[in-house]
């Protein structure tokens, strides 16, 4: 029949069908085999099924049950609601929530669907929480619904993590729980004197990680978030506080080794900069008022679920992509993690002499929900939510349903009182978003500072003069999606064989072993990113990684591999002369498109504001006044 629809969601090649195909994890289609790729769609339609999905998040949190509306119920502190620094608020597709790409799909799904008749839908695919989902929507069109289930491809784990998986929830979260204090443990009390009698009134909220080794080793503290924001401020003779959020890193890879640098970092400061961590201000009390926060809200998982898996979008019905995930915010080991920052912000921010001013890396995270609200409630002066990286289209963390930004005074959506952009770009993407105009200030993106030394001069873009192309392939934070480039690399260079250098440059969360990949010749190396921008020709990196963005600031041609597996979560999306892949024919046209042309003129990218002298946050931290 014509209108019988095939959605096909594996790994394993399409059917040769009459039907309509409709592929939901592939970029490829075709017209003349009718086939119609889902990813693709998301990506012609993107501003409409963004804005769906966030009304449908809305109106998850306005849905009135037993006269109050759902945030009110999870109200946990006065005007502070829970709701906020649960899952599905966070909406972290990145990594916590991936089954947003689905529900984006769904969606899509639905728009498709409005335009084509449908008669009848064959889904293939192992994802029991999808096949509810067009079930029900089937089943609410009159549209006759078949199942092909696909064996499930998960790889087979211990009998330990087996036995894990399978205890309870609140059990499994308790565990955590005491595994987390029990690590961070030798944190409690660095610099929590310092901390306390600090004559500083400007305080950061980094993390424990990314410094810069040859300055923390020495003691001195130097962060590559910051750049030299700390060193500037301390030429002007003001005095800092840094709380950091410990991060195992190889510089110290335990709490007892983070304790030992934060009073190294206080002892090369000489009071001119406190550092501390947010773990220093564990305690039994802390554990204790956790846990009983913890205990207030388990009541409302299922009080609450009844209604709420009701609310649909415009007839899509999503819940059951979400249950599990409703479920673990509220009785798993996130919500108890969430709840234990929140009583460590409070105590941290308490003992804090009054601040005039307060500065966090701003990525929408659930700590910086507790940290906001902790503040705002200690009567600290301005907080600046500080944009320190690149803003993804479909990280969907940076967006919100326009109307969370309108204020009711009571338990409405967290906000800092400016969120600082560090770029014309980001500025861009944050209007269009809705965010408050005048909630929004632009400064010099810290991180990006060596680009303006780098690019100095520069005039032309050309290859080496031996005529072989030098690759530097940009890896990934995510294990899974690094593989997923590099396996894309290794079959294009197997297939279609071409003469090229290969260096490859790991994220430090997921190094990269050339033993891995034997079929290819690569050179690993953790070289400084600006010394290998400016001995390559072509970058290539995956769908997510910010370093992408230094090497097309660089002037540097770009190739991106796509994840069919998720939402084009490229910084570069958009960008004018970015190469975005998913086959090996695809890469291996881009590479080849790009290796034949011997030069061409350099063209500066504006995409972020560089300025060494740092005027923009000069003005911001020192002459701000509350």
């Amino acid at each position: 029949m014509k209108d019988t629809l095939h959605i096909w969601d594996s790994e394993l090649p399409q059917p040769v069908s009459e039907s309509q195909i409709l592929l939901w994890r592939s970029y490829i289609e075709s017209k003349l085999d009718k086939t119609v790729s889902l990813p693709r769609l998301v990506e012609d339609n993107s501003d409409l099924l963004k804005a769906r999905y966030l009304a449908w998040v809305f109106d998850l949190g306005e849905k009135t049950i037993e006269g109050k509306r759902l945030v009110d119920h999870l109200e946990l502190r006065p005007g502070f609601s829970f709701w906020w620094m649960t899952l599905i608020s966070e909406k972290c597709n990145y990594s916590a929530s991936p089954q947003i790409a689905d529900a984006i799909r769904l969606l899509a799904f639905d728009l498709w669907s409005r335009e084509n008749r449908v008669g009848s839908v064959r889904l293939t695919s192992d994802n029991k929480a999808l096949a509810a989902c067009v079930r029900h929507w089937c089943s609410a069109r009159g549209v006759t619904f078949y199942w092909d289930i696909q064996p499930s491809n998960e790889t087979s784990s211990s009998l330990l993590l087996r036995v894990y998986r399978g205890l309870p929830a609140r059990l499994k979260a308790l565990i955590q729980f005491s595994r987390h204090i029990w690590s961070h443990w030798p944190l409690r009390g660095a610099g929590l004197d310092e901390w306390e009698k600090s004559k500083g009134d400007i305080t950061f909220f980094s993390y424990l990680s990314n410094l810069e080794n040859d300055v923390g080793q020495k003691g001195g503290f130097s962060s590559n978030f910051w750049g030299r924001l700390p060193d500037e401020l301390s030429k002007n003779h003001c005095k800092t506080n840094w709380l950091h959020i410990f991060v195992s890193d190889s510089s110290h890879p335990t709490a007892k080794h983070g304790k030992i640098k934060i009073e190294r970092f206080n002892k090369m400061g000489r009071g001119s900069q406190v550092h501390t961590a947010l773990e220093a201000f564990l305690s039994w009390s802390i554990a204790y008022n956790t846990l009983k926060d913890w205990f207030s809200i388990l009541k409302f998982v299922k009080v609450l679920e009844p209604t709420i898996s009701s609310v649909d979008s415009e007839g899509v019905h999503l819940w059951p992509l979400y249950k599990e995930e409703w479920r673990s915010s509220l009785r798993g080991a996130p919500a108890i993690m969430t709840i234990l920052n929140l009583n460590l912000f409070e105590a941290a921010v308490g003992v804090l002499p009054r601040q005039r001013i307060g500065v966090y890396l701003y990525e929408q995270q659930a700590w910086e929900i507790a940290l906001i609200h902790s503040w705002k409630t200690e009567g600290h002066g301005v907080l600046v939510g500080a944009q320190h990286s690149t803003m993804l289209d479909w990280d969907m963390r940076y967006f919100h349903d326009p109307r969370n930004y309108e204020r009711s005074n009571h338990n409405d959506l967290p906000m800092p009182h400016m969120v600082a952009t560090n770029g014309q770009a980001i500025m861009e993407k944050s209007l269009k978003a809705g965010y408050p105009k005048d909630n929004l200030i632009g400064v010099e993106a810290l991180r990006y500072l060596y680009l303006d030394i780098l690019t100095k001069g520069k005039t032309t873009c050309e290859f080496t003069t031996t005529g072989v192309p030098r690759l530097l392939v940009l890896g990934d934070y995510l294990e899974s999606n690094t593989k997923n480039q590099m396996d894309l690399l290794v079959r294009t260079l197997v297939s279609f064989p071409l003469d090229i250098v290969i260096t490859v440059k790991p994220h430090p969360a997921s190094m990269i072993d050339a033993s891995d990949y034997p079929e290819i010749d690569i050179k690993v190396t953790m070289a400084p990113l600006g010394d290998l921008l400016e001995d390559c020709d072509l970058a290539y990196s995956s769908s997510v990684t910010s370093a992408a963005v230094d090497a097309y600031c660089f002037d540097v041609p770009v190739i991106t591999a796509l994840d069919s597996n998720a939402l084009n979560l490229s910084p570069l999306r958009n960008c004018d002369g970015v190469y975005f892949v998913s086959t090996s024919e695809e890469l291996s046209e881009a590479l080849r498109s790009i290796t034949s042309r011997n030069f061409g003129s350099y063209e500066k990218k504006d995409f972020f504001t560089l300025d060494s002298e740092l005027p923009r946050w000069k003005k911001l931290l020192l002459e701000t006044n509350t």
